[in-house]
């Protein structure tokens, strides 16, 4: 969901293909709130916070103007 709104952009805005029409469906979710099954594994949100910069992670420029020291939040809507 976090690059809908950059593929849009693209085929409308930078390829002039304003006929295809860009959807989205969440079809599963992090649960934040819960233990790693197993002790040695970093919190679902330390791995995210880590992740980000490891993955060269790309969020919406709004998104990351709005949480500027913590761009990593964006990927949680």
């Amino acid at each position: 969901m976090i690059n809908l709104d950059s593929v849009h952009e693209l085929l409308h805005d930078k390829l002039h293909l304003k006929q295809i029409l860009v959807k989205g469906i969440t079809d599963s979710g992090w649960f934040l709130d819960r233990t790693p099954y197993v002790p040695t594994l970093k919190l679902a949100v330390e791995a995210i916070r880590q992740g980000i910069e490891f993955w060269a992670g790309k969020v919406p420029r709004r998104c990351k103007e709005s949480y500027k020291d913590e761009p990593w939040r964006c990927y949680f809507g």
